[in-house]
């Protein structure tokens, strides 16, 4: 009997359960949504640059506060046996921390922030903000390096509500207490 690790090019073409998924060597991007296997190519520059703003901003208001925890990415979400996603930053809030285990979060964030690149828009705006819903996600934040806007998403019910930031604008969040993000401070780093 073989306990050779399989090649996520092996097991790319067929339906995949996180227990399959969990034995693949580690890779970046690598997600799992509905039993399929989804590679995200590396971020650009603009994409970091914004990453590490947000970040920085959510965990400086976070961890003083003792609200949870702020994880980026790469970091496994696992939403059900067949979907494992990777948000670009994710918050869990004190009350839900024991859902957070060395191989991942065994549940959804409270909020999900995913940065869109051309390559990743399509999965990002479609099927993961579904999952994201689907599973309990309460507050999830589409930033849009083209249009330098923020479309924040609020769960209610089985529908999100979506409210669209211009650059200039400042967030209130609904998830994360008292926090208050300038997007002006998000969009600064400079496009190359």
């Amino acid at each position: 009997m073989s306990t050779k690790r399989p090649t996520a090019k092996q097991v790319a073409k067929r339906h995949m359960t996180y227990e399959e998924f969990s034995r693949l060597p580690e890779q970046p991007g690598l997600q799992l949504i509905d039993g399929m296997l989804v590679k995200e190519p590396s971020p650009v520059y603009s994409h970091q640059a914004c990453l590490g703003t947000l970040y920085t901003i959510l965990r400086n208001h976070v961890l003083p506060r003792k609200l949870g925890q702020v994880i980026l990415a790469p970091f496994d979400v696992v939403l059900a046996d067949d979907t494992v996603l990777q948000p670009d930053v994710l918050f869990v809030q004190s009350s839900r921390i024991h859902l957070i285990q060395e191989r991942g979060l065994f549940g959804a964030p409270d909020l999900a922030v995913e940065i869109l690149l051309p390559s990743t828009r399509r999965y990002d705006e479609g099927r993961k903000r579904e999952l994201y819903l689907q599973h309990g996600c309460e507050e999830l934040w589409l930033v849009d390096l083209d249009s330098r806007t923020l479309h924040q998403h609020v769960a209610a019910g089985t529908v999100w509500h979506v409210k669209t930031h211009a650059q200039d604008a400042v967030l209130t969040s609904h998830t994360v207490p008292q926090l208050e993000v300038s997007l002006a401070h998000v969009f600064s780093a400079p496009l190359l």
